[in-house]
């Protein structure tokens, strides 16, 4: 199933414009939409704490060293915290985040159809930079 997965993503990267897979270590690639990447960044490349890194095999995005989202493959995570995690699963196109079969309760995964439109990406970040942020800050983090 391992291989079937990586050969889907590599015949993709290849046949999808816009499409990024960088090979980590042999055998372990990461795959993300760059279109994606490129359209948060610019909606959030202003406020203050952002940094991005590689992490889940994606991007994720960085406030105050608090994760707040990210992108794997198509889908975005968001870590929306305790408190809103329920309501969050009932919004369409959400689901549990769940990369190894245990999901992660106040983070939650949107496919692409959940945030095609501008506001609803908006909403669905800043969510989670809204948790991210009622997180003390981690130390030595780029401001």
């Amino acid at each position: 199933m391992e291989q079937i997965d990586r050969c889907i993503k590599e015949y993709r990267a290849e046949t999808t414009p816009g499409y990024c897979l960088l090979k980590q270590r042999e055998g372990d690639y990461m795959a993300y939409d760059k279109g994606l990447a490129q359209r948060i960044r610019e909606i959030l490349e202003e406020e203050h704490g952002f940094n991005e890194k590689k992490m889940f095999g994606g991007i994720c995005i960085l406030f105050n060293g608090n994760m707040a989202c990210g992108i794997l493959n198509d889908d975005i995570i968001v870590r929306v915290g305790p408190y809103i995690y329920e309501e969050s699963l009932k919004k369409p196109h959400a689901r549990e985040f769940d990369i190894t079969g245990r999901s992660m309760k106040g983070w939650v995964m949107i496919s692409s159809e959940g945030y095609e439109s501008d506001v609803d990406l908006i909403d669905w970040l800043y969510k989670g930079i809204e948790y991210a942020r009622s997180l003390p800050p981690k130390q030595n983090v780029k401001k």
